[in-house]
């Protein structure tokens, strides 16, 4: 009785540490995922540039959420961290500028108008600090609201035609050769009928996968931060 009371105890053991491992794994993994950009002091064909839908990207009626985790390190240069368009050629842009001492990110109507200009504390501007991004295009209210760390702002006076087949760059694009150093991870993008989400997990080649496995991005000059986590690297 006491050899198989042992063995009970031994066999719970192993059992916990092998939870334990499994979930310090689980961790570490959902920590490093995501996409880092080479950015501004890399060549210009070196520069990340990330296509969120490479082929017939879907339309959205009503509205367009975009919501990503940023981690955000520069306060140098501007930088362009998204660029949406759609198909009349309509241009939309949130970009990171350093002005007067005060770190900002820029919702833009580009070649028209700045709509938005929110302020970034510098204390959140570390790598690997990341903040909660949620862009919420009302495509018939013609407003936009911009969550940052919880933080709301609001714009108006847009011409949204009450839907959008966009195509969405992050870093480098058709208009922009701009990038700040950054990484994004967590992605999403909706309305509310239908839901694409990008954990940002890939840890080599060009190809970014949904969660569901389908194989819709496509990015040039990709930093996959899993590497991170399970491959040494020179110091």
């Amino acid at each position: 009785m006491i050899k198989q009371h042992t063995i009970s105890i031994l066999r719970s053991g192993v059992q916990g540490i092998v939870f334990l491992l499994i979930f310090i794994c689980f961790c570490a993994e959902s920590r490093a995922q995501g996409l880092q950009f080479n950015s501004n002091d890399s060549l210009l064909s070196k520069r990340t540039s990330y296509l969120v839908f490479k082929k017939d990207p879907p339309t959205f009626n009503g509205r367009l959420d975009i919501s990503f985790d940023l981690s955000l390190w520069d306060i140098e240069h501007l930088g362009y961290i998204l660029n949406i368009t759609d198909t009349k050629n309509n241009s939309y842009s949130l970009s990171s500028i350093h002005f007067n001492n005060a770190q900002l990110l820029n919702f833009n109507i580009d070649s028209k108008s700045n709509k938005l200009q929110i302020p970034l504390p510098l204390s959140e501007l570390k790598k690997r600090t990341w903040m909660p991004v949620e862009i919420s295009m009302d495509l018939k209210g013609n407003t936009v609201v911009i969550s940052i760390n919880g933080q709301r702002y609001s714009a108006a006076g847009f011409n949204f035609d009450g839907a959008i087949t966009p195509k969405i760059y992050f870093g480098k694009n058709e208009h922009y050769s701009d990038v700040p150093k950054m990484a994004i991870r967590n992605l999403r993008v909706s309305d509310g009928d239908k839901s694409y989400v990008f954990p940002l997990n890939e840890w080599s080649g060009k190809d970014v996968f949904s969660s569901d496995g389908d194989n819709l991005g496509s990015t040039d000059n990709p930093v996959w931060l899993i590497n991170e986590s399970y491959f040494w690297a020179p110091k």
